[in-house]
């Protein structure tokens, strides 16, 4: 168990050959960007971050790859200002070299975000040049704080999803023409 106090990155990891990344029990405070992975073997679990009134843009956890993001806790207050973003929990899933793991399960995860610009609770994208699925189970995800641009929407720019517009602050974000198979979670907006 590491400790990370005031760092404007936590913790960056990358193997993307057949390396494990595994990333357990620490604690980031004072972070704009928690932890940030990729892998086809991830494995994340046990974290608490925190950022603190997050001037900058905030992520909690970017992971990129293929394994599993458990049992983490998110957390920031005053996030967004001055039109800044904040994410908790951000996954891009892609195929892996290893049969037994494909795209990222995340699952017994929370995430709590004060928020005053665009915010997302989970934000989750997918590689659709495979055929790879994000599995999102029983997590709790709490956004509050809630203000929308004048028109009350943003404008998507992914090349996938030209012009779908979505709420400034949502629970889920699920981006483009990822798969997703989402149980047993609660969204609060």
């Amino acid at each position: 168990s590491n400790m990370f106090t005031r760092m404007l990155n936590g913790i960056y990891a990358e193997s993307y050959g057949r390396g494990d990344v595994e990333i357990h029990e620490n604690d980031l405070e004072n972070t704009s960007y928690g932890i940030e992975a990729y892998s086809n073997n991830l494995s994340i679990w046990g974290n608490l971050i925190k950022g603190e009134n997050a001037e900058n843009s905030f992520t909690g956890i970017y992971a990129e790859g293929s394994g599993n993001v458990n049992a983490n806790r998110v957390s920031v207050g005053d996030a967004g200002r001055d039109g800044n973003s904040a994410t908790g929990i951000e996954l891009y899933s892609t195929s892996s070299f290893d049969a037994r793991s494909r795209g990222i399960f995340a699952y017994n995860n929370m995430v709590v975000i004060d928020g005053f610009s665009r915010v997302r609770g989970f934000d989750v994208y997918a590689n659709t040049s495979s055929n790879v699925m994000t599995r999102i189970y029983h997590n709790s995800v709490n956004i509050t704080g809630t203000i929308f641009d004048n028109d009350g929407i943003e404008q998507d720019k992914g090349d996938n999803v030209q012009g779908f517009a979505a709420p400034n602050s949502v629970a889920a974000y699920f981006n483009g023409n990822s798969a997703v198979d989402a149980v047993n979670n609660i969204w609060h907006n």
